[in-house]
């Protein structure tokens, strides 16, 4: 027959099992702890990470866009881009988008390609005017002549607005033709 255990050695090796289970546990939640702080630091670099993509995608988006031949027809994929939020950087302000991107060279301006009259004539969202997408920085002159074709009414042989000012024509027609337009005004006129 086998001898009962000593009642104190029972007691000694239940507490000692006891404490045990209540250091894995407490071990146990603190790598809980270390793990739920690592994945929330994790996330916050991973989306700091897109947020810096997403901003360089603008840079080297427009880099693609206008170093290229056929910027028409890179135009729309352009536009889209902009509209789905792949490209750029939306503000909701003129004066946010131009204090993002700091102040134009001496002698040059920022431009909208899809105008901001756009906002209210077209009803577009400013957040897709107002992005880093949306702008090119032009020489002043070169800037001045742009805005000034689009308060014109076009020569027949240029483009036909059917006799209207060529904003005024452009309003209505959806963001990715305006910025098809925006960007053939500007090599028209002797952008890049």
């Amino acid at each position: 027959m086998a001898a009962k255990p000593c009642p104190k050695i029972v007691t000694k090796g239940l507490e000692f099992v006891w404490n045990g289970v209540k250091w894995v546990r407490k071990e146990t939640a603190q790598q809980a702890r270390n793990a739920g702080n690592w994945i929330q630091n994790q996330a916050a670099r991973q989306q700091q990470w897109i947020v810096n993509q997403a901003q360089n995608l603008g840079n080297a988006a427009r880099s693609w866009f206008f170093g290229g031949s056929s910027k028409i027809n890179k135009a729309h994929i352009f536009a889209r881009g902009i509209i789905d939020g792949t490209m750029g950087k939306g503000f909701e302000t003129a004066y946010k988008v131009k204090n993002h991107l700091g102040a134009a060279t001496s002698g040059h301006s920022w431009h909208h390609i899809v105008e901001n009259s756009q906002i209210a004539k077209s009803n577009f969202c400013p957040t897709i005017i107002h992005n880093t997408a949306n702008m090119i920085e032009l020489p002043g002159a070169l800037h001045n002549k742009v805005s000034g074709f689009y308060s014109s009414i076009p020569s027949l042989d240029i483009v036909d607005t059917g006799g209207k000012i060529f904003r005024n024509w452009l309003a209505g027609q959806s963001f990715e033709e305006q910025f098809k337009w925006g960007i053939w005004v500007v090599e028209l006129i002797g952008g890049r």
